[in-house]
């Protein structure tokens, strides 16, 4: 776990180091939203399908990529699933201020004193109501090693950008 984070906290100072290169290239924003982890094939004792919360950041790489690090949880009775790690979404444009993006991410998946190495795809939908303040819903399948966390996740929220 120590390497995972030594690792993540590598690949931000990295991302910010590459910020000021340009208006385009940075931090775009920040998600937070509620949502849902259904866990379809974990280990029984380590069900935390349920209700959970959502926060990342978005940071703008060149062309339509960008970077958003990120960290959800799920609780269930006593269990507690966490997902921390990076997605790198490929942002299409709808319109100036609607955007849809999928892509892959990489991190840490815990449940249970338990953590392990997990993937994940992702596609969501982001709306701008104004230069500052936007909604998002996003769609994610996770899979991590030993059937730790192997389901489908999905959040809703708003978006806030300080940087427009």
């Amino acid at each position: 776990m120590t390497r995972f984070a030594t690792l993540f906290a590598g690949l931000m100072l990295i991302v910010c180091a590459v910020s000021p290169v340009s208006a385009d290239v940075g931090f775009q924003g920040i998600k937070v939203g509620g949502g849902f982890l259904w866990n379809d094939e974990v280990k029984g004792p380590l069900d935390a399908t349920g209700g959970g919360l959502h926060v990342s950041v978005d940071f703008q790489l060149s062309g339509p990529i960008s970077l958003a690090p990120f960290y959800e949880f799920s609780r269930r009775n006593s269990i507690t699933s966490t997902l921390f790690g990076g997605e790198f979404h490929y942002n299409i444009p709808v319109s100036d201020k609607a955007k849809f993006y999928v892509g892959p991410g990489f991190g840490a998946a815990k449940a249970g004193g338990s953590t392990e190495f997990h993937f994940n795809g992702v596609g969501g939908f982001k709306f701008d109501l104004n230069d500052r303040l936007g909604l998002f819903v996003q769609g994610k399948y996770a899979w991590a090693a030993d059937d730790l966390v192997n389901g489908i996740a999905a959040h809703g929220g708003i978006t806030f950008s300080v940087m427009k």
